[in-house]
């Protein structure tokens, strides 16, 4: 007759909670860093750009243009 006992070792159970305490940790700092990421944004210059010859008459690009 076959049983599905099982005793679990108590050092291998401290080093899983050990492991997973410091994976949150490490997630934490990730995230933070991640949110400071997010508030950097990137800027383009902005050209004026003459057409039809019209060098006295400018206009400006469009604001989205990298999208």
């Amino acid at each position: 007759m076959s049983t599905l006992n099982r005793v679990l070792q108590g050092a291998v159970v401290q080093r899983d909670v050990n492991h997973i305490a410091t994976g949150f940790f490490h997630r934490f700092l990730d995230r933070c860093w991640n949110f400071t990421r997010f508030t950097v944004t990137k800027t383009n210059a902005t050209v004026t750009i003459a057409y039809y010859s019209q060098s006295c008459e400018g206009e400006n690009t469009t604001t989205f243009n990298g999208f």
